[in-house]
């Protein structure tokens, strides 16, 4: 499949797609912040396109996907506020009109918020999911979606909506500004409407094959000055170097928390613009942080900075491996780390053969997690490294321990010369996600008592 793969869509091809498709809003995304503003812009300028131009096409603007994973499920890149908020429209529209709908627009309106039913092979699925951390938005989500379930329009003043109770939920509050334009609103045929809705209302969908590709855009939104910043770029980045899913939860609740008190205090902070914006506060500290860790970088923009830091963050764990090494030697200035003989192998193999024991020892997504973390890494010299290769890990041992390998050569009868790859023969018997959670403790250990000294 390309890369990128732009298309022409209308609404009801999106959300009434009759394929299975789900949408799912990543972890690297921000929160939802459509307020009553633009909800009532999107409104006006719908009417406006349905009432003088009915017969044009209404252009909505862009939507960018990765393409659907194992569960159908396909990320939102670019436009979950769009799309979370034509949801809603079509919930409120469904609510407020329902004896007046045709049967088709009832299903167009239904189907775009989930399944109309389970077909006895499958259950019931929502159209759009939540992979946030530290988020209340699926459940905010849900809230809005089940408020208007009983909700009797007709009530006017004594209506839920106007209960105090919606509080702080954006979805629900939206929802609500929807709910109340529209009642305002005379819409002489409202099946007329919502047909125009899901057939003109169009987007230029792309859908992106990988992930890199999609931070790839990510960031060049970024940099055309759309509400994306570069600390939620760098975010991203810190997030996917954090496997463990209550890291990423403390991760974020800091990162909110450091967000949120840079926003109360906006205006204690210079006014600073780069690339013809204005930055906010957050990216004034974020800029000063970088500024300290590197002063001599202070003269790039903040794109070129955060190039830089990204490099440093993907750096290979080469440099950690040797300072484990240099530790683990009784000798002050050890050879085989002098000679420059040494390669980076991977005990549980990069690309493991189905018939391997590390097929039946590791799930495909522990293999993902595990496979370039630094305590599945250890040192060896260029030939032991191809020897060992995809080898099982019973067979690994005996070549780090000088065993002959397959091929009986002479060459590999020798022991390895690195420390922690001996040690590594000596103490597992087994190499399983729990051999790789010790050994991270035991390199930890070893790491932040030398970054001590």
């Amino acid at each position: 499949m390309a890369e990128m793969e732009p298309d022409k869509k209308s609404l009801k091809k999106i959300l009434v797609v009759g394929n299975d498709t789900y949408y799912q809003i990543p972890i690297y995304q921000r929160p939802y912040q459509w307020g009553e503003e633009q909800c009532k812009e999107l409104l006006n300028d719908l009417f406006e396109n349905y009432e003088d131009h009915r017969k044009d096409d209404y252009f909505c603007g862009s939507l960018v996907f990765i393409q659907p994973d194992k569960d159908n499920k396909t990320d939102i890149v670019d436009g979950q506020q769009r799309l979370s908020t034509f949801i809603l429209l079509a919930k409120v529209l469904a609510t407020l009109y329902s004896e007046r709908l045709d049967p088709m627009i009832q299903e167009y309106l239904q189907e775009s918020w989930s399944d109309r039913h389970e077909d006895g092979k499958k259950k019931k699925r929502e159209r759009l999911y939540f992979d946030l951390v530290g988020s209340n938005a699926k459940k905010d989500f849900q809230e809005a979606l089940d408020f208007f379930d009983d909700l009797d329009a007709s009530k006017g003043e004594d209506s839920k909506s106007n209960d105090p109770s919606k509080g702080k939920n954006s979805y629900l509050k939206n929802a609500v500004c929807l709910k109340n334009y529209l009642e305002k609103k005379k819409i002489a045929d409202i099946n007329d409407f919502i047909r125009w809705l899901y057939l003109k209302v169009i987007f230029i969908k792309t859908t992106c094959s990988n992930i890199s590709m999609a931070l790839r855009i990510f960031s060049v939104l970024n940099a055309r000055g759309l509400p994306l910043h570069a600390i939620d770029v760098f975010k991203v980045e810190l997030l996917k170097k954090l496997a463990k899913g209550k890291d990423q939860e403390e991760f974020v609740s800091r990162w909110n928390a450091l967000r949120q008190k840079c926003s109360e205090n906006e205006s204690k902070f210079p006014k600073r613009k780069e690339n013809k914006r204005e930055k906010n506060a957050a990216e004034i500290l974020f800029s000063w942080y970088l500024t300290y860790l590197h002063p001599v970088t202070s003269g790039k923009n903040m794109e070129e900075r955060l190039a830089d830091q990204f490099e440093r963050l993907n750096k290979t764990p080469l440099e950690y491996l040797i300072l484990v090494e240099y530790f683990m030697s009784d000798d002050p200035e050890p050879k085989r780390i002098q000679t420059n003989d040494f390669h980076v192998e991977h005990i549980l193999p990069q690309k493991p053969t189905l018939s391997s024991q590390w097929a039946n020892d590791f799930s495909e997504e522990e293999r993902e997690r595990y496979t370039h973390s630094l305590a599945n890494l250890t040192l060896l010299g260029g030939n032991k490294n191809s020897q060992a290769s995809n080898l099982d890990f019973k067979e690994k041992k005996e070549i780090y321990m000088g065993k002959p390998g397959l091929d009986n050569k002479e060459t590999f009868k020798v022991m390895t010369r690195y420390k922690m790859t001996i040690d590594i023969a000596h103490h597992y018997t087994e190499w399983t996600p729990k051999s790789l959670e010790k050994r991270e403790k035991d390199l930890m250990s070893i790491i932040e008592s030398v970054l001590e000294l």
